[in-house]
């Protein structure tokens, strides 16, 4: 999925600052989804953030991905705030 990015640029107190946008995948491949389902489970504490930063995907992909994973019993949520879960492996809770 390689999309052509345009560096962006941004005024700010005078000075012009230039960045690239990241793209995130929306969908989570098959072979990611199997990755993911060994390799988290290994983690010491998972939050969506996390998991969005290191795959490459949509927090709200990651959110969906995490609660997925937690009715299946693989994760259990330890922390629930208003704005982020954080999950602990099912063997460590």
């Amino acid at each position: 999925m390689a999309q052509k990015v345009k560096v962006r640029k941004k005024k700010k107190y005078g000075k012009v600052f230039e960045y690239e946008p990241t793209i995130r995948d929306a969908f989570i491949s098959d072979d990611l989804r199997e990755k993911l389902e060994k390799e988290i489970p290994k983690m010491k504490v998972i939050s969506p953030t996390e998991i969005a930063l290191r795959y490459n995907i949509k927090i709200s992909t990651a959110k969906d991905f995490l609660e997925e994973l937690e009715q299946k019993g693989l994760i259990k949520l330890a922390v629930k705030n208003r704005r982020v879960r954080i999950y602990v492996p099912a063997k460590a809770a």
